[in-house]
């Protein structure tokens, strides 16, 4: 028997002013995964605490860093599994969804925009891309 894969790596940032950019795939979303992790403990204002962002959903980690010029707020998810969630698996999926923005709230809403997109590509209404994009 053989199970697909989808792997979704997806990373939502928004910058000063107002631009929201969609990052997508491993090699590009790498260079922002856990950056958060790092960044807070070395600003001595940092906090990091986990928050529940969607129904159903496991909290997301989230980052204070006010000393971060880039995000000052930043967010981390991950989920994996499979469906059909009872029986013989059809299909595995792993994701790794990021927020950045300089609002609290405003990062929980990308986390959960991103979420959305991850689902429709695990889903394959939605094809994941390579790259850094402003749609």
């Amino acid at each position: 028997m053989t199970i697909q894969r989808r792997e979704v790596y997806l990373l939502v940032k928004e910058t000063y002013s107002g631009k929201v950019t969609y990052v997508e795939g491993l090699q590009s979303v790498s260079n922002y995964f856990f950056d958060g992790h790092a960044r807070v403990n070395d600003d001595p204002n940092g906090k990091a605490t986990h928050e529940e962002f969607m129904d159903g959903m496991r909290p997301a980690q989230v980052f204070y860093v006010p000393s971060n010029t880039s995000g000052k707020w930043q967010a981390a998810f991950h989920s994996f599994g499979c469906y059909p969630e009872m029986g013989a698996p059809q299909l595995e999926f792993i994701i790794f969804v990021g927020a950045y923005s300089n609002d609290h709230d405003r990062t929980l809403d990308l986390m959960r925009e991103g979420m959305d997109r991850a689902y429709e590509v695990i889903e394959g209404t939605r094809q994941l891309r390579d790259g850094e994009f402003t749609d």
